[in-house]
């Protein structure tokens, strides 16, 4: 399976270097792809297959899974299974201030040098909470 490029000058704004949207398996057609820019997105609703670098994995309601730039992955419905998310993608450059700011190497570290992309699954509450931030993202210009 061929895997595309997307690049972050189409697919995360310039100016804010950030770009917040909601996706849906029955209006979307996924393909394999790469990227040069940072993803994080939450499963808002239903179940999938998240296919990434080269392994199936299970994509469950409330999961939120960070993407590297070396990652390679789409998302797969199985059969009538409908699922949703969201979807934040940032520059390098974002990724970079951001632990600059935070100043924690270690935690950087650990975050892209793993070999699968780190999921975590969060309780409803802070589901509800990261999606009123996410909203949030969308009114900022």
């Amino acid at each position: 399976m061929k895997a595309y490029f997307y690049p972050a000058s189409i697919y995360v704004n310039e100016e804010s270097g950030y770009t917040c949207r909601h996706n849906y398996s029955g209006t979307e057609n996924f393909q394999l792809h790469y990227h040069d820019y940072y993803e994080i997105f939450l499963m808002i609703s239903g179940e999938g297959i998240h296919y990434v670098n080269g392994e199936r994995k299970p994509l469950a309601d409330n999961s939120l899974i960070f993407i590297r730039p070396s990652d390679t992955h789409t998302y797969i419905r199985e059969q009538d299974k409908k699922f949703s998310f969201i979807n934040l993608t940032f520059t390098k450059e974002t990724f970079e201030n951001l632990f600059s700011y935070i100043g924690n190497p270690e935690a950087k570290e650990k975050l892209i040098s793993s070999k699968m992309p780190p999921v975590i699954i969060v309780k409803k509450l802070d589901k509800e909470k990261l999606l009123s931030r996410f909203e949030a993202l969308n009114t900022l210009n």
